[in-house]
């Protein structure tokens, strides 16, 4: 209870916080002000906050690559969940395209390719096994290249790999994988 009260009174702050950068056309402020908006309700899993914070804001076009990468990777995770496959995979290449380099921000870099690996999964692709090679992601990904070695059909390894990821990520991923591994469809 206290946590939500304090999340209430924070956002409050940040909210009245952006909208002065929007008066004050202060664009490095307003991009930090809306990642760090979104972060908390994609943490608080608020994603329909999320989705009318997004509708609502212009992401300033002059803000630096890692707000951008930021930026598309809350996009992303948000379309993923509200099973917008397609738009969340375009939304995760953009994060990664502008991500800062993996030896600077190797959590940040894990994280986008996680996810967009999990999105490429549900989209019924299979994703590029260099990634996982990659020596930042190789330890990371290692639960979802075991279910890439499985191919297209092959549900037991699927649920193989789900028992691998560690459970102190599996607060974080709310997408639909474990329930329905057979929506692997790409949503148009």
């Amino acid at each position: 209870m206290f946590r939500l009260l304090v999340f209430n009174y924070v956002n409050r702050r940040f909210l009245a916080a952006q909208r002065t950068a929007s008066l004050r056309h202060d664009d490095d402020t307003q991009a930090s002000l809306i990642n760090r908006l979104l972060r908390s309700y994609v943490n608080y899993s608020l994603y329909d906050q999320a989705d009318k914070l997004v509708s609502k804001t212009t992401f300033p076009s002059s803000a630096g690559s890692p707000q951008f990468a930021r930026y598309h990777y809350y996009l992303g995770r948000i379309k993923a969940v509200q099973l917008n496959y397609t738009a969340a995979h375009t939304n995760l290449q953009q994060a990664i395209r502008r991500a800062p380099p993996a030896k600077t921000a190797p959590g940040f870099y894990q994280a986008v390719h996680k996810f967009f690996v999990i999105v490429e999964l549900l989209m019924g692709d299979i994703p590029d096994r260099g990634t996982f090679r990659h020596p930042v992601l190789e330890k990371a990904l290692t639960a979802y290249f075991d279910i890439v070695k499985g191919g297209h059909n092959c549900i037991e390894n699927f649920s193989a790999g789900l028992c691998k990821i560690p459970s102190s990520c599996s607060h974080r991923v709310t997408l639909p994988i474990p329930n329905h591994p057979q929506q692997t469809r790409r949503s148009v």
